[in-house]
């Protein structure tokens, strides 16, 4: 045998014993656990399923839910990248981190957290875990923090993370941002009002500029930043034309839940979209129908700062 051979021999022998070992230690500790515990918990570790989400747990520390029936059934109806995530919860005892989550994870809820999408807010929960974040993923969790309309469950937990005075900068900066558009587009001699105008094409001097408009979509409602709307001129108050636009903070900034859904059927072909309630300025009213077009929704984005001469504007043809 060769020299290489033999060296490659001696790191199979060395992997096998090293996994073999790690797998004894496993079966100890699982050994101590069934000992220990109830006969439910036995029966849940009986399948293949149930040994992984005990490992899963024991790997990550837990002292308390890896042998809780109750605990491993919630926990198991979340999805395997959650579980992943969620399992760093600090679990201690009865009234651990941890459990005071699953607590918390309704149907609902934990329906909402098994959305791929989503799994950016799942991970800003654990931010105190020394998760990183990309600045795309700061401004949404940032977004999401500042949105009156976001899951009250999901705010929280990412709120009592240590890094949400990072987020709240995003969050202060998109508000700041959002703020002086919505100035500058109430004010028609502005550059701004003036570069929406030649980017859409349009004259825009005889629309009213409605801000934060509550529409409704599949699964509640979104505040569209800005709403253009223009009347007829033959004595009635019908609204012949509607041009929506959204204010992101940069480029890559997401769109939240309910904007995808709301955005998404408009470019799925879906013409009419409904007032949920009175807009500030009563001009709209609650069950109001607006007829909108798929070219008629707009995004206007910074570069990660709240300076307005340096926006983009362009169609949204696209929710991902």
């Amino acid at each position: 045998m060769s020299i290489r051979m033999r060296k490659i021999y001696s790191c199979i022998i060395l992997l096998f014993s090293i996994f073999h070992l790690q797998g004894q230690c496993l079966l100890v500790a699982l050994a101590d656990d069934l000992g220990s515990s109830s006969a439910e918990f036995k029966e849940i570790v009986s399948s293949s399923d149930g040994i992984a989400t005990w490992e899963i747990l024991r790997n990550a520390g837990s002292k308390y839910v890896k042998t809780n029936p109750k605990y491993l059934k919630t926990f198991n109806k979340l999805s395997p990248d959650v579980q992943a995530l969620v399992a760093k919860f600090t679990d201690d005892g009865t009234r651990s981190t941890l459990t005071k989550f699953l607590d918390d994870c309704d149907d609902d809820f934990i329906t909402m957290l098994n959305q791929q999408e989503n799994l950016v807010y799942v991970k800003g929960m654990l931010a105190h875990k020394d998760q990183a974040f990309s600045v795309a993923e700061m401004e949404q969790i940032g977004e999401l923090i500042d949105n009156t309309e976001a899951n009250e469950k999901l705010s929280k937990w990412i709120i009592r993370s240590k890094k949400i005075d990072e987020f709240k900068t995003y969050t202060s900066l998109g508000r700041s941002l959002d703020q002086k558009i919505k100035l500058a587009i109430t004010d028609k001699n502005s550059s701004l009002f003036k570069k929406l105008q030649d980017e859409l094409g349009v004259d825009l001097s005889n629309y009213v500029v409605l801000t934060e408009v509550p529409l409704v979509t599949k699964n509640g409602f979104m505040k569209a930043d800005i709403v253009l709307i223009r009347r007829s001129n033959d004595g009635f108050e019908d609204i012949e034309d509607v041009i929506i636009v959204e204010n992101k903070l940069s480029q890559n900034t997401t769109f939240t839940p309910r904007q995808k859904e709301g955005f998404g059927a408009i470019l799925n072909g879906q013409t009419q979209m409904k007032v949920k309630y009175d807009d500030k300025t009563k001009t709209l009213k609650s069950g109001q129908i607006l007829t909108v077009s798929e070219n008629k929704i707009y995004k206007i984005a910074d570069h990660g700062a709240d300076d307005i001469s340096n926006i983009t504007i362009e169609k949204i043809k696209t929710v991902k």
